[in-house]
């Protein structure tokens, strides 16, 4: 029994492990006075935050002022439904376009999200602690780190898909 219990214990830590959480900041990539609203963005989105979960989320984009969104988030699967709120406005580093994401009653952590947008299709890939292990004492930091590892497939979480629910 001890055994069994020792073997489940070690196969949780490896899912933790390999699973990632998002990475988390006490920087943002840039100051949110600098970033503009997409007025594309605004609306709800509809899609798969784990397939293999059977989860689905929608993304509920508010314009908050000339340069912050207020989003909420709603995650459902068979046994319950979640929300959360966020403060998110957008930066680039490069070419790429990231959201800095701060959940609302959380003003210590932002977490980053590249993300793409076409044809009413939003892709948005987290940043995650899988890979980054580091903690910058400065914006001017993080954004280097960023632009040298941004090619990096490891850098990124796997994909998410939404689509603008009309």
């Amino acid at each position: 029994m001890k055994t069994k219990i020792i073997l489940l214990a070690f196969v949780l830590t490896g899912i933790i492990i390999l699973t990632g959480c998002p990475y988390s900041s006490k920087f943002s990539i840039s100051d949110a006075a600098q970033s503009v609203i997409d007025t594309t963005l605004l609306g709800t989105w509809e899609g798969y935050t784990d397939k293999d979960k059977d989860e689905y989320g929608t993304i509920d984009f508010f314009k908050f002022n000339d340069h912050e969104y207020f989003v909420e988030m709603t995650v459902k699967n068979k046994a319950n439904t979640n929300s959360s709120k966020f403060r998110v406005f957008i930066s680039s580093v490069g070419d790429i376009r990231f959201f800095n994401v701060q959940e609302l009653g959380n003003k210590d952590k932002f977490t980053f999200y590249k993300y793409s947008l076409s044809n009413g299709v939003l892709k948005f890939l987290e940043i995650t602690d899988e890979y980054v292990k580091e903690q910058f004492s400065s914006r001017e930091e993080l954004v280097n780190y960023i632009s040298k590892k941004i090619d990096d497939p490891k850098l990124f979480s796997k994909e998410n898909i939404f689509t603008k629910k009309k």
